[in-house]
Formats: C-alpha cells, sequence, structure tokens
C-alpha cells in the first residue's frame, strides 16, 4: 500500500517538475503545540517513616510547548500550485520536558491572486523526548512517529513567503520511572494543535 501511494505521488508529481521551475527552500518557524492531555501530568516520590516523612513532585503545568522549526528541501512553482517537499528538525518544550522534532512535509498551495496561496499540507512527524525538569527520575521513549495534516496559507514574493499553518500532529511518549517515583500515568500524549508562524525563503 505505501509502494502505491508513494508511485502514485511520483506519477503527480514529475510531470508537474518537468513544467515547473524547480528551487530549494528554506523555512523557519515557530511552533506552538498544544496537547490537551498532558496538563497535569505528574510525577511523584514520598516517604513516611518513625522519625521523619517527605514529599517531591514535578508537574506539567497547561497544554502548551513551543520552541523552532526548521524546513528545508524542494520548491516546485508553476503558474497554479507551489509544492513544497521539505525535511525538518527542530525542538519544542515546556516546563518539565523538551523533544526534538523531526518530519518529512507536503505542502500544496494553490495560487489566489499574485501573492497569496493556500492549501493542504501533511507529514510525518518523528520525536526525541527528553525529561528536563530536576526533580523526577523519568524516561521519556518514542517508539511510533506521528503524523500531521493541516492547512497552510502564505503572503508571497519572489524569493520569500510569510505565513503559517495549522496542523492537527499526533505522537506519543512511553514514560518510565526509576527508584521510588510514580507517575500519574504510562504514556504522555502529545496530539493537538500544531501552530507554525514564519518566513520561507526561495534560492
Amino acid at each position: 500500500m505505501k509502494r502505491n501511494s508513494l508511485l502514485l505521488l511520483l506519477i503527480l508529481i514529475v510531470p508537474v517538475m518537468c513544467l515547473a521551475d524547480v528551487d530549494f527552500i528554506l523555512g523557519v518557524k515557530e511552533c506552538t503545540l498544544i496537547s490537551p492531555d498532558i496538563d497535569g501530568f505528574k510525577v511523584e516520590e514520598s516517604y513516611s517513616g518513625s522519625y521523619y516523612s517527605y514529599e517531591e513532585s514535578a508537574e506539567i503545568e497547561g497544554t502548551g510547548s513551543a520552541g523552532l522549526i526548521l524546513n528545508m528541501g524542494l520548491g516546485i512553482d508553476t503558474s497554479v500550485i507551489a509544492i513544497h517537499l521539505t525535511g525538518g528538525a527542530g525542538y519544542i518544550l515546556n516546563n518539565a520536558f523538551g523533544t526534538g522534532v523531526f518530519t518529512g512535509e507536503t505542502d500544496l498551495l494553490f495560487k489566489l491572486g499574485s501573492h497569496f496561496m493556500m492549501g493542504p499540507r501533511g507529514g510525518i512527524v518523528f520525536y526525541a523526548p527528553s525529561w528536563l525538569s530536576s526533580v523526577g527520575d523519568v524516561t521519556l521513549t518514542s517508539e511510533e512517529p506521528g503524523t500531521l495534516f493541516g492547512f497552510s496559507a502564505h503572503a508571497a514574493w519572489s524569493k520569500i513567503k510569510v505565513g503559517g499553518s495549522i496542523d492537527y500532529q499526533t505522537g506519543a511518549f512511553d514514560v518510565e520511572t526509576g527508584s521510588d517515583w510514580v507517575a500519574s500515568d504510562d504514556e504522555l500524549d502529545m496530539s493537538g494543535i500544531a501552530i507554525r508562524i514564519g518566513a520561507t525563503f526561495t534560492f
């Protein structure tokens, strides 16, 4: 099935490339990922003995993770549509953990006038998470890639496009704790709305 989908994509894109300008593109975008399920996730360690007791904990506050993502790849430009085929790398974080983000993305941007384009986009997302809080013995791992599907819009000139995208992005991290630490869940579901705003340059 994946091979058939790739073949179909090549059949559609190759003829377009023969009739279009093909350029190297570089995108720089601020990214915010709103993941409702991570709010309130908590790890804690406690002890109660005859002479003393203690409790220590770390908790994720809010639903947002933010950072920066760079994309580079090919821009295929015709009089009707621009196709962006890019790979991306970046990093997002919140008050408790951070993750590397690595993507493969396709944007189909239909031209509406001389300086505006918009259209659907999709891709695959790989994560490399780590626990950043100084409190808690926690290991985060991402076994399966996520996906993203959404919509992008840009104001465009000859060598620069300024705009952004709104996607539904999926992903999940497995949670393991050491020693006497206990987590409120064994998984962090990162799925939610991803918003990117920035610029794409054509070379």
